[in-house]
């Protein structure tokens, strides 16, 4: 933790603490991310290096790492990360830009509207979306809803408000209730 007392100064020890990341002690992928956090932005392709060859436990904190470093830089390094074999890595890759902010990730909305779309990793479509969400690409909200898998097409309808659809139901008194999808509101009815 002492090197990042440093800053940007100790940026050439960068890639020895993002190995870091990878210590089986708890405290020393936390000391390391602290260091790497206050050094910033030239921490990040050493970062996504090690997300893309560590262990699957310790992704979570490589990922958290990442995030704090924030900014565009992050999302430019793990971008390559989107392609990896390893479905793993791809839904922590998605974690991290949707973590990281519109502005920051904006360059990879289009890989990730790939991923959510084609991935045939169940869980990489459902991070994806979930990362699009947060990063405000409406187009995917209905759908990441669930396991991740796709919701029928009249369901998807009612939902995004575009269909004027009409659904029914009961409400606390008994009375007829019936969702608007055009107005995107429940009415009652007698």
């Amino acid at each position: 933790e002492g090197l990042g007392q440093f800053g940007a100064a100790a940026a050439s020890h960068a890639g020895a603490l993002a190995e870091l990341l990878e210590d089986e002690d708890w405290q020393v992928p936390s000391a390391a991310s602290n260091a790497l956090k206050r050094i910033g932005h030239p921490a990040a392709p050493f970062c996504a290096e090690v997300l893309g060859r560590c262990d699957p436990v310790a992704r979570t904190g490589v990922v958290e790492a990442l995030i704090r470093i924030g900014g565009a830089e992050v999302a430019t390094a793990v971008a390559p990360l989107l392609t990896h074999e390893d479905p793993g890595v791809r839904r922590h890759v998605a974690e991290c830009l949707g973590a990281l902010g519109r502005e920051a990730a904006a360059e990879q909305v289009q890989a990730l509207s790939g991923l959510a779309s084609s991935d045939l990793d169940k869980e990489v479509r459902r991070k994806s979306k979930e990362a699009l969400m947060k990063l405000g690409v409406r187009t995917y909200i209905p759908e990441v809803l669930g396991s991740g898998d796709a919701l029928p097409p009249g369901m998807l309808a009612a939902m995004d408000g575009g269909s004027g659809c009409k659904g029914g139901g009961k409400g606390e008194k008994g009375e007829k209730k019936t969702w608007s999808g055009g107005g995107g509101s429940w009415g009652g009815g007698g």
